[in-house]
C-alpha cells in the first residue's frame, strides 16, 4: 500500500537517487541539508510516496505571494517517480495532494515547469488539467557567465511575450525581442495566414521555433507535414526548404523564433 508523508531522517539516500533519474546529481548530504532547510518553511513541503520502506516518488512545492495576483501562486519544484513504479497513479496521487496544499495555503494558482524536450511528462501534466500558458526562461548567475560591465551598460527591460499582442490582421506581426553576436530571437504572430506554395523559405541560417499559443502546420522538404500544439518546439535546418501551411483561424497563433548566423556570417 501506497502512502503519502513528510521526508523523515534516514530517506535523504532514497531520495538522492530519485533525483538522479531526473539527472541531478546530488549527495545524500546536500539532500539532507536541503530537506532540514525546506522543512524549516512554512511554504515549502515535500511529500513522499512510500510503499513500507521504499521511497518511490516526491512532490516539492513552493508558494509566494505575487505582486500581480490576488492570491498567493504555488508552484510544483520537483516531481518524480522511481522508473520502475510509473503508470501506477502515483504521479497523480502526489499532485493532487500538492493541489490540497496549496489550496490550504489560500493559493489560486498551481503551476509547475518541464523541460521542454520532456514530451512523455507534457502529455501527463495535460491529462490531468495543467495548461500551457507561459515560456520559462532562465540565465546562468555564476560570476564566469558573462561581464556584468556589458549588463549595466545596457537598459534592462522586462516583459510578457503575450503583451501588446494584435488584433486579427492580413499581415503576420513579428517583433525582433532580442539582437546578439550569432543569434536574433523574435516573437511571430499570426491570424490565419500560411506561406503562399510557390514561395517556401529558403534561409541560409538555422531557425528554431516554439509555438507558444494557438496551432499551426509546418512542411519541412523531406518530411510529413506536422502540425504544432503550444509546446511543440522544431529545428529547421538551413538551406531546408519549408513554409507554414496553415495557421489557426479563430485564435492568435504566437511563436517564439530563434535564427542563428549562417556560416558564413562574419565572426562565425
Amino acid at each position: 500500500m501506497i502512502d503519502l508523508r513528510p521526508p523523515r531522517p534516514g530517506d535523504e539516500k532514497q531520495v538522492g537517487l530519485l533525483l538522479r533519474q531526473l539527472g541531478y546529481d546530488v549527495s545524500g548530504e546536500e539532500v539532507q541539508a536541503r530537506l532540514s532547510e525546506l522543512a524549516g518553511r512554512r511554504s515549502d513541503p515535500v511529500l513522499l510516496a512510500v510503499d513500507g520502506s521504499q521511497v518511490l516518488g516526491l512532490v516539492a512545492l513552493h508558494w509566494t505571494t505575487m505582486l500581480q495576483a490576488p492570491n498567493p501562486v504555488a508552484r510544483i519544484t520537483t516531481l518524480v517517480v522511481h522508473d520502475k513504479a510509473r503508470g501506477q497513479g502515483i504521479g497523480r496521487r502526489l499532485v493532487e495532494a500538492a493541489s490540497v496544499l496549496a489550496r490550504q495555503a489560500g493559493c489560486g494558482v498551481l503551476e509547475l515547469t518541464t523541460a521542454l524536450h520532456r514530451a512523455d511528462a507534457h502529455a501527463f501534466y495535460r491529462s490531468i488539467g495543467f495548461e500551457a500558458s507561459s515560456l520559462r526562461l532562465h540565465r546562468a548567475l555564476n560570476s564566469g557567465a558573462e561581464t556584468l560591465s556589458r549588463v549595466a551598460a545596457e537598459e534592462i527591460l522586462m516583459a510578457n511575450l503575450f503583451d501588446g499582442l494584435p488584433a486579427a490582421s492580413q499581415e503576420e506581426e513579428v517583433t525582433d525581442l532580442l539582437a546578439r553576436d550569432g543569434a536574433r530571437i523574435e516573437r511571430i504572430v499570426s491570424t490565419g495566414q500560411s506561406t503562399p506554395l510557390e514561395t517556401p523559405y529558403d534561409q541560409d541560417h538555422d531557425e528554431w521555433v516554439l509555438l507558444l499559443r494557438g496551432a499551426a502546420g509546418l512542411w519541412i522538404d523531406g518530411e510529413a507535414e506536422r502540425t504544432l500544439q503550444p509546446g511543440d518546439h522544431v529545428l529547421i535546418p538551413a538551406r531546408r526548404l519549408h513554409r507554414v501551411t496553415w495557421t489557426a483561424q479563430q485564435e492568435l497563433t504566437v511563436w517564439l523564433a530563434v535564427h542563428f548566423a549562417s556560416s558564413s556570417s562574419p565572426g562565425s
